[in-house]
């Protein structure tokens, strides 16, 4: 959404981060996988690698890359529009956010503000779609 903010350090790691969310809960549903790999190509970085396995210290180098605020900001908005892209938060999920947004210094306030702002969000998104006759993915591209 806002990743043409991030630097191209930060979009890799972003789509790290995006990873390890979608496998937070032992199960990566399609709608996950393919959020995973159309925010690769849409950040034009690699998804070799997305779905490994990451141990804290990982986690905390990865959230390293994200300096700036407002880029922090940006990953957990990403990482909250893929938890919600199943139409499911669980609990797994929610707590992976929270481990990403303390190790980046993110309070649970902003995070739950984020999280309502984002399901708001994908809401008004499906709505546009019935709105305008859109069913799946009729991209065109010129």
């Amino acid at each position: 959404m806002f990743t043409y903010h991030l630097s191209y350090e930060e979009k890799e790691a972003l789509l790290k981060l995006v990873g390890f969310l979608a496998q937070s809960d032992q199960d990566v549903s399609p709608e996950e996988r393919k959020f995973v790999l159309d925010l690769a190509h849409d950040l034009n970085v690699s998804s070799e690698g997305a779905f490994d396995d990451l141990d804290g210290q990982n986690l905390e180098s990865l959230c390293d890359a994200f300096q700036r605020d407002s880029a922090k900001r940006v990953a957990i908005v990403e990482l909250v529009d893929l938890a919600l892209a199943d139409h499911e938060y669980f609990a797994e999920e929610k707590a992976a956010v929270r481990d990403v947004a303390e190790v980046m210094g993110i309070s649970d306030d902003e995070v739950a503000k984020i999280e309502d702002w984002v399901a708001r969000g994908q809401k008004w998104h499906e709505e546009g779609h019935r709105l305008l006759g859109l069913v799946g993915d009729q991209k065109v591209d010129v």
